[in-house]
């Protein structure tokens, strides 16, 4: 025991390596956590296996044969390509999760090496290629990672609006992550190796200093996310009341006609004039679809608000062209599989086609369906028009610069047929023409 002791006690760098591979499942698992979390996904258990054993193959490998600093950087642009293979995150939140890991581990070694500094008054190279303080070292860095797991799980909330942030937002926290990375890495490095003899103070001001510059960067990036929601949710609300104020318009009208509706009604049937009635009744009926149209547009079921914004604006323009306007939702639009602003581009694109086509007949309706298909695991959108012109081409729609309509580009579906053969292992669109309705069919695999 006492020959295993001094083994275990004298500085060996390879036999620290070997003892400490098996704590290495810990960090990798934390290293899943953290991305799953920012990328706001519930992996299935292939997924976590397939993760959490490659990389920890490539982490053992490259721990023998590249020097610590190489294996650092490697280690990042491996982490950052499995996140994205086997979890298929969109890029932002996938290089967002690497920073954070390499941030996590960074700051997690740079407080484990300053503890022990201070304790000991030791080299932490000396402490790391040393077997015995090596199995104390490693566990109580994996145990400030998963604290620094735990508080990013806490911001959980503001992490997942990260995907709904303006394109400039998205582009300022992608630099903000680069000098992050440009800023913790050096110093944690610097910590750990390069000050092997300077005095405790300077270790703690240079963990002190780069642990404050990560708490401001983040605190910041979370702010102004909540800034940029806020201003967001009141441009919402603008939609909203103005949805409520046409409701109410409608419903003022309806009630100061209602007395004399109910007077041309008796009017009609006791001089039974049968026809006049069905033509009166059909009149009113499309008035009373209009304000059963706009109660169902609730935000509350058209839960998205770039989507419910759409839809409102796309009602007033059908209400002006005399369109009846039909929308039902039958899923969590917070959940479609597919970038949020393109598919807004589509549903815009789509909605202006759909409502001019429709304005040209006599019977002027559009219907709107999203919905998802959990047994096929598709997500749908569906909008279906009347119109007017039977002997239409399928095929030359979505050719670029083709219109029917005077003064119009004609590149509309051309844009959404070149997305939808852009992205043809996400999305699959299907046009169809029936005797009454033209239809369009937006399909998205899950």
């Amino acid at each position: 025991m006492q020959g295993l002791f001094q083994i275990l006690s004298v500085e060996n760098e390879f036999l620290s390596k070997i003892i400490v591979l098996p704590l290495v499942f810990i960090e990798v698992y934390i290293m899943q956590l953290v991305a799953t979390t920012i990328l706001n996904i519930n992996p299935s258990k292939k997924q976590k296996y397939i993760f959490i054993t490659l990389l920890y193959l490539i982490g053992a490998v490259s721990t023998f044969i590249l020097p610590a600093n190489i294996k650092s950087f490697t280690s990042l642009l491996l982490a950052f390509l499995l996140i994205q293979l086997v979890f298929k995150g969109n890029l932002l939140q996938t290089f967002l999760a690497t920073v954070l890991i390499l941030a996590g581990l960074a700051i997690s070694e740079a407080i484990t090496s300053t503890i022990f500094k201070i304790l000991f008054g030791v080299n932490p190279l000396i402490i790391i290629n040393t077997p015995i303080t090596r199995m104390l070292y490693q566990p109580l860095t994996y145990s400030f990672f998963y604290l620094f797991y735990i508080f990013l799980d806490k911001f959980k909330n503001n992490i997942i609006a990260i995907s709904e942030l303006s394109k400039k937002t998205k582009m300022l926290l992608a630099i903000n992550c680069i000098f992050g990375i440009l800023t913790i890495f050096p110093n944690a490095i610097f910590i750990i190796e390069i000050i092997k003899d300077s005095s405790k103070l300077l270790y703690i001001y240079m963990l002190a200093s780069t642990l404050i510059y990560f708490s401001i960067s983040i605190y910041t990036t979370f702010k102004s996310s909540e800034l940029e929601l806020t201003k967001r949710d009141l441009e919402n609300n603008k939609i909203h009341t103005k949805q409520q104020k046409l409701l109410m318009d409608n419903l003022k009208a309806f009630k100061h006609d209602n007395d004399n509706t109910l007077q041309v009604i008796g009017s009609l049937i006791e001089t039974e004039n049968l026809s006049k009635l069905k033509e009166y009744f059909s009149s009113l009926n499309q008035d009373c679809s209009a304000i059963n149209t706009l109660i169902g547009l609730d935000p509350d079921v058209i839960n998205h608000p770039a989507v419910f914004g759409l839809i409102i604006a796309k009602y007033d323009l059908a209400m002006e062209k005399d369109v009846e306007l039909n929308v039902t939702v039958a899923m969590n639009l917070n959940k479609i599989n597919f970038d949020m602003y393109k598919f807004t581009k589509i549903l815009g694109i789509l909605l202006d086609n759909a409502i001019e086509a429709a304005s040209f007949c006599d019977e002027k309706v559009v219907n709107v369906i999203m919905r998802e298909d959990h047994i096929n695991k598709k997500q749908f959108l569906i909008i279906e028009n009347t119109y007017a012109n039977k002997e239409i081409d399928i095929g030359k729609i979505f050719e670029k610069d083709y219109t029917t309509k005077k003064g119009n580009t004609g590149l509309g579906l051309w844009e959404v047929s070149a997305m939808a053969s852009k992205y043809i292992k996400k999305i699959y669109l299907d046009t169809i023409k029936e005797d009454k309705y033209f239809k369009q069919q937006l399909e998205i695999n899950i």
